[in-house]
């Protein structure tokens, strides 16, 4: 007790005014640019002191935090992509594609070559849009200056979105990068954790569909049924007389000769059974 007591009588007695201490934290502001707003907005990040490679403790009340569990968290995940079909204005098919989910994403970009291949009409903005590169401490700005009505469908055909305007990007990783305005117009709820993308209306899975059984064969009418009984009973009769010639002809399976009917001695034996019974009888 009297070691402890002397431990944290250190730790909580003042320095004197000829030691210095060095700061533990530090402050410094850094400016976010365009962040729901057109005004810059401060922030202050604390800046830590590097901590040693072991921890060591003055206190024997303090936890060992070396003998606690560290979850292994990963550093990325898989990105939501949806395979879906957009309708194309050059072909009665639909196209088959693959998307980018993005919650993270104020618009909806398109690559110029899907729009070729699509076919679909440009509309000009009548301002142009300004975006800039999330990573790049170089502020080069683009803007964009066109857009596209786009409908997306999933590979089933039960589910069809709503028309939104996807502005024309060039350099994008996939062919559509589906933001914030498709999430919110289709009423998309997104569950990263379980990695479900659902209309909260419909109850659609976009990135787990429902799998779909085919409705069973209706049942056929009763002159349909008469028509495959006959046909059935061709095909019957001929296996039959085919299986019969074969039989005929293979010498083990030859059949047994049969004596012809006696008629004489068939009557005979009748009057000898009547004579017998009238005999009885007396």
């Amino acid at each position: 007790m009297d070691t402890l007591t002397t431990k944290k009588a250190k730790a909580t007695a003042k320095p004197s005014k000829s030691t210095t201490t060095k700061p533990v934290t530090a402050t410094s502001s850094m400016t976010i640019e365009a962040v729901d707003s057109n005004e810059d907005i401060s922030a202050t990040a604390a800046i830590l002191p590097d901590s040693p490679g072991k921890y060591t403790s003055d206190s024997d009340e303090d936890w060992d935090i070396s003998r606690c569990e560290v979850s292994h968290t990963p550093l990325h995940s898989k990105h939501l992509i949806w395979n879906c079909q957009i309708h194309s204005q050059m072909d009665y098919f639909l196209v088959k594609t693959c998307v980018l989910l993005d919650n993270g994403m104020h618009l909806v970009p398109i690559q110029p070559d899907l729009i070729d291949h699509l076919g679909l009409k440009q509309y000009q903005l009548h301002v142009p849009e300004v975006i800039n590169v999330a990573f790049s401490k170089e502020k080069n700005k683009t803007e964009l200056y066109f857009y596209v009505k786009l409908s997306l469908s999933s590979l089933d055909c039960t589910w069809t979105s709503h028309v939104v305007k996807a502005i024309v990007t060039p350099g994008l990783c996939l062919p559509v990068i589906l933001g914030l305005p498709w999430l919110e117009k289709n009423f998309i709820v997104t569950d990263h954790a379980t990695r479900t993308c659902i209309d909260k209306w419909n109850s659609y899975d976009l990135l787990n569909p429902p799998v779909i059984v085919p409705p069973p064969p209706p049942k056929p009418r009763m002159h349909e049924q008469m028509k495959a009984t006959k046909v059935d009973k061709k095909l019957m009769l001929t296996e039959l007389m085919l299986v019969c010639h074969d039989r005929l002809k293979n010498a083990k399976l030859k059949p047994e000769e049969v004596k012809e009917f006696n008629a004489a001695g068939a009557i005979c034996d009748c009057l000898e059974i009547l004579v017998v019974q009238e005999q009885l009888k007396a």
